[in-house]
């Protein structure tokens, strides 16, 4: 019940639209409007992201360490990829496919994010990032 109650209070009122592609970066709770994500961002735990996928929930939680600091953002990419950044050097995507959600940290990048979130990356990540990908 607990839990239950939790999740109506984190997502069932005031929820703020966001679409695709839209970059957050104020602490709140977000659905998309064009996808199926719901993300919350809380200043002193982790964020909770949701995938709401036809006939139940996929839940993914970030790294434990991620907490939003200066320069953080999430980024839903499109109906299958959230990008999150903590402002500092956590990195993560949540990919969902039909088998389930997957989440990727710097070192197991499957792709390079996108132009419209690398450019706000520090120079050292997006390099990292360039050579981790380059060698797979």
């Amino acid at each position: 019940m607990k839990s239950f109650l939790f999740l109506v209070a984190l997502f069932g009122i005031g929820l703020l639209p966001v679409n695709a592609s839209t970059v957050i970066d104020w602490v709140g709770s977000y659905r998309s409007e064009n996808t199926p994500w719901k993300v919350a961002i809380h200043n002193d735990r982790p964020p909770v992201i949701e995938y709401d996928r036809k006939g139940g929930i996929d839940t993914a939680i970030s790294p434990p360490a991620w907490r939003p600091r200066k320069g953080w953002f999430v980024f839903i990419e499109s109906d299958y990829r959230l990008w999150a950044f903590d402002g500092t050097e956590i990195l993560f995507l949540v990919q969902i496919t039909e088998e389930g959600g997957t989440l990727y940290d710097l070192r197991s990048l499957p792709t390079v994010p996108p132009s419209a979130i690398l450019h706000r990356l520090p120079e050292a990540l997006r390099e990292r990032i360039s050579s981790q990908v380059n060698r797979r």
